[in-house]
Formats: C-alpha cells, structure tokens, sequence
C-alpha cells in the first residue's frame, strides 16, 4: 500500500473548527472594543466641545454685561461730575458772599478802632486798632480771587 490509511477523528474537524472559531469571536470582541473606545471617546470630546462653547457664550455674556455697567457707570459719573460742579459754584458763591460781608464787617470796625485809637491815644485803643487792622489783613489774604475787594 502506497499510502497507508490513517484514520481520521470526527471530533478532531470541529476542534479545529471551534478553535478557529474561537480565535474569530475573539478578534471581533477585540474590534468591537475598540470599536466602543472610540465612541467613548468620540462622546467625551462632544461634552468637552459643548463645554467649550458654554464658556465662550457665558465669556461673551460677561463682556456684554461689563460694557453695561462701564457705560452705566459712565452716565451716573457724568451726572454725579454736574452736581458736583454745581456745588462747588454754590460753595464759591456762599464764600465769596459771606467774605464779602466779614471783610465789609472787619473794614467797619477796623476804621472806627482806629479814629477812636486816634483821637483818645489810649494804648488799649491802640491795640484793639492794631488787632483790627491785622484782622482786616488776614481777611484780605484769604479771601477767594474773584471775591468783593
């Protein structure tokens, strides 16, 4: 006999078949897998992307926002700049008036002390006359230019 018969095992062909097969379903679990990672991933960057874009439209409402309040701000600083001015008018006006009145006040006495200085020669006429001429001096100092002589 040129070839010798060798039997053959039935089960020996499904062995190798559900070998094969298991190799099969193992590499289509690995791509699978792989298959689901990427999809993962894929759905990680989506929320990141959208999170992304939440903070650039909250970024962009916040600068909207601060625009806003900075010519709000701008406004009320111009109203509060008038009113301010204005008060300082007032305050002027108040003080030139009243210097105006104290330096008229001052002048008065300072001429009655010194004609009754004058005419009596009392040293404590002189003085008081002295004080008020140096009264009226320093009220002249420090009246505000613009003011009454």
């Amino acid at each position: 006999m040129l070839f010798a018969e060798t039997p053959v095992d039935p089960l020996a062909g499904w062995a190798a078949a559900i070998a094969a097969l298991a190799v099969t379903v193992g590499l289509i679990a690995q791509i699978v897998l792989q298959v689901l990672a990427k999809w993962e991933a894929a759905k990680t960057a989506a929320k990141a992307q959208e999170s992304i874009t939440q903070a650039v439209l909250a970024s962009h409402k916040a600068k909207v926002k601060a625009e806003e309040v900075k010519q709000d701000l701008q406004v009320a600083t111009d109203k509060t700049d008038g009113k301010l001015a204005d008060l300082v008018k007032i305050a002027r006006e108040t003080n030139v008036y009243i210097n105006g009145g104290m330096t008229a006040q001052l002048e008065l006495t300072q001429m009655l002390a010194r004609r009754l200085a004058d005419l009596k020669l009392d040293p404590r006429d002189v003085a008081v006359a002295t004080a008020a001429d140096e009264a009226l001096r320093i009220q002249k100092e420090r009246r505000l230019p613009g003011g009454p002589a």
